[in-house]
């Protein structure tokens, strides 16, 4: 029987994992519920302003991006147990046991809506007594109002939308329910409310009552693998850095009509 050299063998062992090596691409799960423009429908033309980001970030690594939709409390709930590596579209409020990169990919001004014809104000939390207010179950609207909501959630003063889906069904769950009067106020972020909702359907449109200074939106890691949450971490702050100074952070929010500063 013919044998080939012992040389000639590892030759091709180390090819053949070399080309193992090579074929197995690196993957990052990042889920969220709907939360257009910040993170949009997957594998589409435009999957959300952070999804494009972190696509490029990690694409330059070799690390490909999985991004799928969940509601928002079981997003947050696979993230903290490991099952996915982060949730994108989130405030430190919404998990503070995750762990956060240093550079927030945009920023979010929580606003509160009402009918046209309302006459209400936001002015301070007490401003919402007396009003039946609109949230959807699992966000974080800043310390505040989750205090406020935590406090009057079974008091007919709080109405959480609990869409199977979050996100933008939520939201249309509460316009939907402002319409019918059975709710007065809503809360939601500035740019998620006028990106498709309303600009599209001007019969929705809802007057703004005030708003919160604007908060850091960010891709927060699970706390369940540290080590590898750390590695994406420093990844992500190198490249935001990287972006900003090219340029590219911009020209990717301009296509969603959202700028990328602090005020907007």
């Amino acid at each position: 029987m013919f044998r080939k050299p012992l040389s000639q063998l590892l030759c091709l062992l180390a090819l053949a994992c070399s080309t193992c090596i090579a074929g197995a691409t690196e993957t990052i799960t990042i889920i969220a519920d709907e939360w257009c423009p910040y993170n949009c429908q997957p594998e589409s033309a435009r999957p959300g302003m952070g999804i494009e980001i972190a696509e490029k970030i990690f694409g330059s690594a070799g690390i490909e991006v999985e991004y799928k939709l969940y509601p928002w409390t079981e997003a947050l709930q696979r993230v903290r147990e490991g099952k996915d590596s982060a949730v994108i579209g989130a405030f430190r409020t919404d998990a503070p046991d995750f762990i956060f990169p240093a550079i927030p990919f945009s920023f979010s001004r929580q606003c509160f809506y009402t009918r046209q014809d309302s006459e209400w104000q936001f002015k301070n939390v007490s401003s919402l007594t007396g009003v039946v207010l609109g949230v959807i179950d699992g966000y974080s609207y800043g310390n505040l109002v989750d205090a406020y909501i935590r406090n009057h959630r079974d008091s007919g003063r709080v109405y959480i939308s609990r869409s199977t889906t979050g996100g933008t069904a939520g939201l249309a769950d509460l316009i939907s329910r402002m319409k019918e009067g059975r709710i007065d106020v809503l809360i939601e972020d500035r740019n998620v409310l006028s990106y498709d909702l309303i600009e599209d359907r001007p019969e929705l449109m809802l007057r703004d009552a005030g708003c919160f200074p604007s908060s850091s939106v960010y891709i927060a890691f699970s706390p369940a693998t540290p080590d590898k949450s750390l590695r994406y971490i420093r990844l992500l702050d190198r490249g935001m850095r990287r972006m900003f100074h090219d340029g590219v952070i911009q020209k990717i929010t301009s296509k969603y009509t959202v700028t990328s500063d602090r005020e907007r």
